[in-house]
């Protein structure tokens, strides 16, 4: 399986995650209660538990079951978050997570329409990947509040 590709934005550069990443996820949103709120996991008390992540989440984007990628700055390969196409039958759904600093900044928004975009550019990779349509991806957009 191909790693999800490097996808550029005005602002940001979507990147797959290494595992060079883990001592800023750890730092910048993994031990942030206030980012865990909003997530399916509790924060994290060790970078031990930020690097089993990692090899979990590397995993899963090398075997081809979801796409994920880090989300970092232009011109600053620092992982600041991470986005993620999780498939399911014939549909997907959106993770997303970012540094609490930068929230309000309208990132991941812009982050999920760069996948968007993607994913409707090369609509054969991403549902062969995935198993899901450009229509499915639109929907979870417009079910999120997001602007298509």
């Amino acid at each position: 399986m191909n790693l999800p590709p490097i996808i550029e934005t005005e602002r940001l550069v979507l990147r797959p995650p290494r595992m060079g990443d883990a001592d800023a996820i750890f730092k910048s949103y993994a031990t942030d209660s206030e980012v865990a709120r909003y997530t399916t996991w509790k924060p994290h008390e060790s970078i031990t538990e930020t690097e089993e992540f990692l090899r979990r989440t590397i995993a899963f984007v090398e075997d081809g079951s979801r796409l994920t990628w880090a989300i970092t700055l232009y011109g600053d390969d620092l992982l600041r978050g991470m986005i993620e196409l999780r498939p399911h039958t014939h549909k997907a759904d959106v993770g997303y997570v970012l540094a609490r600093k930068l929230w309000g900044k309208g990132y991941t928004t812009e982050s999920l329409r760069a996948v968007l975009d993607y994913a409707d550019g090369n609509q054969s990779q991403a549902a062969e990947i995935l198993g899901i349509t450009r229509t499915t991806l639109r929907k979870k957009l417009r079910s999120m509040g997001l602007p298509e």
